[in-house]
């Protein structure tokens, strides 16, 4: 039996919501007309900067996502989010930065992922790139070396370049866990 109480307690819309109603219609496509021609224009540098061969691009482009939706995040009125979803994705967002290498930012990331190694060329300078004879191919190499200096700095080269290796491989390591982990609740 249909509920007759209902239908008795419908009634009309007055004039004023009809009003405002038709207001809402006409405000929030200009709104939304508004929000996303300024998004198109935040994104444009990085996508005018992007290609499509090395994963750094990815990896800034997800940045940049990430620091927007942080952003969006504590600006968010509407939801009350739980102190573990904005230090989630503010971990993130800090060890991607450590991870991308945007033009500011690329001697501080190349301190920083290869102190280890740029301790080693300070301690061996004077690199040149040495034609290799009968190849189009260059070595880079310090002239003058005995067999065994040479040998030494290989030696120190590598045990440089694998620990600061391994540095970043647990920042990558550590920001997809925490994504994987995390990212479902990273909205508004």
């Amino acid at each position: 039996m249909l509920n007759s109480k209902r239908i008795i307690d419908f009634k009309e819309p007055t004039k004023l919501e009809n009003a405002l109603s038709t207001i809402k219609d006409w405000v929030f496509p200009v709104i939304r007309f508004y929000r996303n021609t300024a998004r198109l224009f935040a994104y444009a540098p990085l996508v005018w900067r992007d290609r499509d061969w090395d994963e750094a691009y990815i990896m800034e482009m997800l940045l940049f996502k990430l620091k927007r939706t942080y952003k969006e995040l504590l600006n968010d009125k509407l939801h009350d989010h739980d102190k573990t979803t904005i230090q989630s994705i503010r971990v993130c967002i800090k060890l991607m930065s450590r991870m991308t290498s945007s033009d500011d930012e690329k001697e501080n990331k190349r301190q920083w992922y290869y102190h280890n190694f740029s301790a080693h060329m300070s301690k061996w300078p004077n690199r040149e790139f040495i034609p290799i004879v009968g190849s189009d191919n260059f070595k880079w190499e310090i002239p003058d070396l005995t067999d065994a200096q040479r040998e030494q700095e290989r030696h120190e080269c590598r045990i440089a370049l694998e620990i600061d290796n391994r540095v970043r491989q647990q920042d990558e390591d550590l920001f997809f866990k925490i994504f994987q982990k995390y990212y479902q609740t990273w909205w508004c």
